[in-house]
């Protein structure tokens, strides 16, 4: 039987996924790396964004190569057209 998280624990994983996207969102189009993505947001935990990372991957938002994270195109397209529609 799996664990469900606790609301706070839900909250916390919601926080750290949208910082993560908020960093790829970016002019720049070219991957960043973890080691880059987890210097961005100092704020948390190495482990958080290693988990995070996996998570918005395995919803398939960002795609992963190697030790490199990007958005995919679908996302960029979304964020584009949400946060800057006329």
């Amino acid at each position: 039987m799996q664990h469900e998280p606790t609301s706070q624990a839900a909250q916390d994983e919601e926080r750290v996924e949208w910082a993560i996207l908020e960093s790829l969102v970016g002019e720049e189009t070219s991957p960043w790396s973890e080691d880059e993505i987890a210097s961005e947001l100092n704020h948390i935990k190495r482990g958080d964004v290693t988990d995070g990372l996996a998570r918005v991957s395995g919803v398939g938002v960002v795609h992963r190569c190697g030790g490199f994270a990007f958005l995919t195109r679908a996302a960029r397209y979304t964020h584009k057209r949400t946060f800057y529609a006329g």
